[in-house]
């Protein structure tokens, strides 16, 4: 039996899983959670909060990725290394060049590394839509003569020549879905199992083949859906996706006879409107909420009088209803909106946090080790000496940077400059030497020993050692860096 569970975000389709899923513990059921793979640590350890240790350890938790790798590790079809990134690159070189004699449209990419990396692409694309290089062929003997069929078995035989190669000496992570379905196809391994699946905003082909034999096997399963229903369409193309995938894996429950049932989970926000506008947003039929408090709705000319507004409003909540900055967030979907709208708060006098994902090498630290790094593989650069220097956390402030920079301006120090001690008059060439300008640039090395010669020790240290103490010269390196 299979059910799908429907409800828009406020409802509480968690709550009720959770609850499904300890009765069926609590009854000695073999349950499965199945989650993405970036959520499921986060629901494992919900869980385990949630319900105590004794349940937890009871329940699986896992996402399609780690599923396939352990059924096919215990069962003994996962006994080779797995390619890592290089290995698949060098495979699919030369499966390229063994398949040479038959190409034509990709002959003259032949060898360069984009080609490589675009193949492997489409392969794992392939691949997650649950296909493989069989049907490949199968289309290119179905179309008509012209490029898009010589491109089309090109491709074929490409891939197919990439994993003959691969499966001689290794397994490849992105087929491991389909060698579990064909696995299931003959062992039920899942059998009188209840299985959950859970925030998926929408499944690839490769899992919905193997949802269908988990569908037979399983006593029962539930699909949780981020829709107020399963089978219509709705006004906004918002539910346009989740539907679709809802309708797919009701033609593989009926395949293979299992029967299909939606239930909806209503909303459990405390303010009605709130729930009522999260239920009836999107949907086909309306639901009328009469207590609109907590939902206001306004209208401005542009997005400045819009974030003014908003701005107000803030200053209102902390004003005369108490709040706290840290108990109120605004969100916007755009991202249009970020500096009209942090320039409106703080017009206002409110403080602003902007929750904006940073790249992690833009931080001053790892800016730091990257441009040390970068020195000490590839040689002295005044522009990265310089971004080193101003992540503000090598002992050298903006005075120094600055007297450091001008004089490296002056002289166009580059390159090898940087390891000798400076010798040019600070102002330039030509300037009469004084004990004012000698006094000057010995301050200047001072500085400029004090940016390099860390750099100059560890590049000695990792020339001379493996991976692991290289990353040891790194880490003294920070220590010692002050």
């Amino acid at each position: 039996m299979l059910t799908f569970l429907t409800g828009t975000y406020f409802t509480a389709k968690k709550e009720y899983i959770y609850e499904k899923i300890r009765a069926l513990l609590e009854d000695g059921k073999k349950v499965y959670l199945i989650v993405p793979e970036q959520a499921s640590f986060d629901r494992d350890r919900d869980f385990l909060m949630t319900y105590g240790e004794r349940l937890s350890n009871m329940l699986t938790v896992t996402s399609f990725t780690h599923l396939s790798r352990d059924v096919l590790e215990e069962n003994g079809l996962r006994v080779k290394p797995e390619a890592d990134e290089a290995a698949r690159n060098v495979l699919m070189s030369i499966a390229c060049e063994e398949c040479g004699d038959d190409l034509e449209i990709f002959r003259k990419y032949q060898g360069k590394m984009s080609l490589v990396k675009k193949l492997l692409d489409e392969y794992s694309e392939i691949k997650q839509a649950g296909l493989g290089t069989d049907d490949l062929f199968g289309v290119s003997a179905s179309l008509p003569d012209g490029i898009l069929k010589n491109k089309t078995l090109e491709l074929a035989r490409v891939f197919s020549s990439y994993e003959s190669i691969i499966t001689e000496r290794f397994s490849d992570s992105s087929d491991n879905i389909r060698v579990m379905h064909s696995f299931l196809c003959e062992n039920r391994i899942f059998e009188g199992a209840y299985i959950f699946f859970d925030d998926f905003r929408g499944f690839t082909g490769a899992q919905i083949k193997l949802m269908e034999e988990i569908f037979a096997q399983a006593e029962e399963c539930w699909v949780s859906v981020s829709a107020p229903g399963s089978v219509n369409d709705y006004d906004s193309g918002s539910f346009t996706h989740t539907v679709r995938n809802c309708r797919k894996l009701r033609e593989c429950a009926n395949r293979r006879g299992v029967r299909c049932f939606e239930e909806k989970i209503t909303g459990a926000h405390p303010v009605k409107a709130i729930d009522a506008l999260s239920n009836s947003l999107f949907a086909a039929e309306k639901e009328a909420c009469e207590d609109a408090e907590g939902v206001t709705i306004l209208r401005a000319k542009d997005k400045y009088a819009e974030c003014d507004l908003v701005a107000l409003k803030v200053k209102q909540l902390l004003e005369e209803d108490g709040l706290r900055c840290k108990n109120i967030s605004i969100t916007e979907r755009s991202g249009n909106y970020t500096e009209t709208m942090t320039a409106s708060l703080k017009k206002y006098g409110i403080p602003v946090f902007n929750d904006k994902r940073i790249p992690l090498y833009e931080y001053p630290l790892i800016k730091m080790i990257l441009n040390a790094v970068s020195v000490a593989a590839f040689g002295f650069s005044t522009d990265v000496i310089f971004s080193y220097i101003k992540t503000g956390i090598v002992g050298i402030d903006i005075a120094e940077c600055s007297v450091l920079e001008n004089y490296a301006y002056i002289w166009q120090t580059d390159r090898n400059a940087w390891t000798n001690p400076f010798t040019g008059h600070p102002d330039g060439f030509g300037e009469e030497v004084t004990p004012e300008s000698e006094q000057r640039l010995q301050k200047i090395n001072e500085i400029r020993e004090k940016a390099v010669l860390p750099i100059i020790k560890l590049k000695k240290e990792l020339e001379k050692n493996d991976g692991a103490a290289s990353c040891k010269a790194v880490y003294q390196f920070l220590v010692k860096t002050k």
